[in-house]
């Protein structure tokens, strides 16, 4: 069962958290008196694919029935954390599983102690959760999967198009800084031709990795093609582009992989272009591709702008 542990009154740095439960999620319960509303609450949950639309749903239906505050879902790298309402010393955990499949896990909050009746009434509310989280769920997954490279788990190129359309549409309406730099593997086909393919991709996810511990939560990484990679950044300058390639090209220059006994070191060239005002996504994809040649050409291992 939960325990609820109520902080004393106005001694909020003493809380104590209450212990949660696994929600073992089940054909949810009727009775005569709350049929109709939860059913009409069932079948607007299934409207959605959305996660964030789903507890929109869900917390306002629980608000009629149930006095809170607040509402936090925390799910997979694919629904993310949802917030909404302000957290309070009472709540109430709950980690969702349904058919061995983790659900993610829900926290319900307010002011004062639960009643057991009210205990009640929100997990019968939460099971009505199970097929239209299980369903968000399941499609975000397959969403995200289609648009991620399956080795180095960096968007893909499908995804770059959709991005870079919807960014670059963004940047010119609001007067913005948005660049882009391309980036790519020095000497790969050699790696490939004297270790082996698997030896490449073993560079590819080394670089791969270096990018997300560089990049800023803002940025996105993509792997365009082979062993070219994209990384678009928002709200940037071409010389802040410039500071984050640099960085990552340093990086990279003295990370090693290491493949069946062999310690390969690896480089990267990088080219970097800011869009400029009434530009197209296809004219910056051009000069930053126009950049990175400079770069291969220039002896490589360098970034160029």
């Amino acid at each position: 069962m939960i325990v609820q542990q109520p902080a004393a009154k106005n001694e909020l740095q003493n809380v104590i958290p209450y212990v949660g439960k696994d929600l073992l999620i089940n054909e949810p319960e009727f009775n005569n008196d709350s049929a109709n509303r939860k059913f009409s609450l069932m079948n607007r949950l299934q409207t959605t694919l959305e996660v964030q639309e789903i507890f929109d749903i869900f917390s306002k239906a629980l608000a009629e029935m149930v006095n809170q505050d607040g509402i936090t879902y925390t799910g997979n790298e694919y629904t993310g954390i949802i917030s909404l309402g302000s957290a309070r010393r009472a709540k109430l955990t709950y980690n969702l599983k349904a058919d061995g499949l983790s659900l993610g896990e829900i926290k319900v909050f307010r002011t004062k102690k639960f009643t057991d009746k009210e205990v009640v009434m929100v997990e019968d509310y939460i099971s009505l959760l199970y097929y239209p989280l299980r369903n968000a769920i399941m499609y975000n997954q397959a969403l995200q999967s289609a648009l991620r490279d399956p080795l180095t788990k960096l968007h893909n190129r499908a995804m770059l198009e959709q991005h870079l359309a919807r960014e670059s549409q963004l940047a010119q309406r609001h007067e913005e800084e948005f660049s882009m730099i391309m980036i790519d593997v020095d000497k790969f086909k050699e790696v490939n031709d004297e270790y082996g393919h698997q030896a490449g991709d073993a560079i590819l996810c080394k670089l791969a990795d270096i990018m997300r511990e560089y990049g800023r939560a803002s940025d996105m990484l993509f792997r365009f093609a082979g062993d070219e990679f994209v990384i678009t950044l928002r709200k940037t300058s071409i010389a802040g582009a410039q500071m984050l390639a640099n960085r990552i090209r340093q990086a990279v220059e003295n990370a090693r992989v290491e493949y069946k006994g062999n310690i390969l070191s690896l480089s990267i060239s990088m080219g970097v272009a800011a869009l400029k005002c009434g530009e197209t996504t296809e004219e910056l994809f051009a000069r930053a591709d126009q950049a990175l040649y400079q770069a291969k050409e220039g002896g490589r291992n360098q970034v160029c702008a």
